[in-house]
């Protein structure tokens, strides 16, 4: 058998072998080995690879002559055919979703990719959708129930074949995602504990199943990530800073460049809250040799949020963040329309996120009229609303920040200020957000220095009970 052919119609389509790894769900040496006949694909990567190719396996050298049997349906029918079942499925979101968790799987990436394009869909044209939250909380639950994932055994046992288990946990993992931006807290609980319960499975695909490590090492990155984010809200700054520095181990192991810079701009922002700011600029500075250092460029988003990181712990250091702000910018407003987005950085690689950023950097420089300016860019003042679409927890930072710029600003407003500090303290309690309601609780005690002896400022104290 000629194992050239392999190579030569992976290099007729200019395919490399990372790529064409990818697609099988194997890591690179196995289609190296295949390539130099040092090893023979099993019956399932060898009809994958015929359809990958549009080839049959004599023809790629990979078998005599005589044909194998192989799946009749192309990738391009297989397309076809999701379309005519979404299209029968018509706007049940709860339906499109499980038909992309359940259907063809050519990498958890584009699975992932694929759900977020139906999400955008579907809150483009209905923008205030119950529909929506349900069936994301539903597509959650999913892994639990046909994984059966037993969170209580450690190690995990896979009850399901390891593609199985990454497509759905791909699948619940961006439903995740999606609810942490939400305003009730009960989606917040339910996406940290969804990526709690994938994380020991994933983690046993890493340690046992080699062909599926890096596939299932970026996913639990991304459990880890995820709960680096939500453990400062609903846990603590210790515990998040361990999820983070967890999520980056798992990321490099994946070879995941994108989700390792995604988790390093999490850490530093963990470490920031927790009042450690030197600790947030040190780790926010190991992504720079990331963007120097990467022969395929890097998502322009992705950079754009490690800048308007860098710019914030600048600040807070006392150094000049201008120079990264601008960086930020420039790299943001350079994406193309069809540059990928990887779901782990859609949450904070936002254009609101951008404004947010640039106003909390110029906070921390003590420029608290320039703060308030960026900040009126994203959230009304009059209605306390944003004007680009923005998680909630990250709306709750805005409105505390612009808080404390109000009251630091040379113009002090105690209307102003009382009607933001309310919004603030009443969001960080539907929320049970810890680090929101620590940043407002600084923001009363500030209050009552400024206005010592208010009676309505006192008559405010009875909000700051926690729950």
């Amino acid at each position: 058998m000629e194992r050239a052919r392999l190579s030569a119609a992976r290099n007729e389509k200019g395919w490399s072998q990372e790529y064409v790894a990818s697609c099988l769900g194997v890591d690179r040496m196995t289609v190296q080995r295949w390539e130099q006949n040092r090893t023979t694909p099993q019956p399932y990567h060898l009809e994958r690879l015929c359809k990958l190719f549009g080839q049959t396996a004599a023809a790629l050298g990979l078998a005599e002559e005589r044909p194998v049997v192989v799946s009749d349906t192309t990738e391009r029918e297989d397309t076809l055919r999701n379309e005519q079942i979404l299209s029968l499925i018509g706007s049940d979101l709860t339906l499109r979703l499980v038909a992309v968790a359940f259907g063809p799987f050519r990498g958890y990436q584009v699975l992932q990719n694929a759900m977020i394009r139906i999400i955008e869909e579907d809150r483009a044209m209905n923008e205030h959708s119950i529909t929506r939250r349900e069936a994301l909380r539903r597509v959650v639950m999913l892994p639990l129930l046909t994984l059966k994932l037993d969170v209580s055994a450690l190690p995990a046992q896979l009850q399901r074949p390891p593609e199985e288990v990454i497509a759905q946990c791909a699948a619940g993992i961006t439903a995740c995602w999606e609810l942490s931006k939400g305003s009730d807290e009960n989606d917040l609980h339910l996406a940290f504990k969804g990526v709690s319960a994938y994380l020991p499975t994933l983690k046993t695909i890493v340690r046992d199943f080699a062909p599926y490590r890096k596939q299932a090492a970026s996913l639990a990155g991304q459990c880890a990530s995820l709960k680096c984010l939500l453990g400062w809200h609903l846990q603590g700054l210790k515990e998040a800073i361990a999820y983070g520095e967890e999520g980056i181990a798992y990321g490099e192991e994946a070879e995941d460049i994108p989700l390792v810079l995604g988790t390093l701009t999490r850490l530093a922002w963990a470490h920031y809250y927790n009042k450690q700011s030197k600790q947030a600029l040190r780790v926010i500075s190991q992504a720079i040799p990331h963007l120097k250092e990467q022969k395929v460029p890097l998502p322009s988003h992705v950079v754009s949020n490690v800048y308007g990181t860098i710019a914030v712990m600048q600040a807070i250091n006392g150094q000049q963040g201008t120079e990264a702000l601008r960086r930020a910018t420039d790299h943001f407003f350079a994406q193309g329309a069809t540059e990928d987005r990887f779901v782990y950085g859609v949450m904070e690689c936002s254009h609101a996120d951008l404004i947010l950023k640039n106003g909390i950097a110029h906070y921390q420089q003590g420029l608290y009229e320039q703060a308030q300016d960026s900040l009126k860019q994203l959230i009304d003042p009059e209605t306390l609303s944003t004007k680009f679409p923005l998680p909630e927890r990250s709306r709750i930072e805005g409105i505390n920040i612009m808080t404390l710029a109000s009251l630091k600003a040379r113009e002090k407003d105690m209307e102003q200020s009382i009607s933001l500090w309310k919004a603030g303290i009443s969001g960080a309690i539907k929320l049970r957000s810890e680090q929101r309601f620590d940043e407002a609780l600084l923001a009363y005690e500030i209050i009552e220095g400024v206005w010592p002896g208010e009676r309505r400022i006192k008559e405010l104290r009875e909000l700051t009970s926690h729950w």
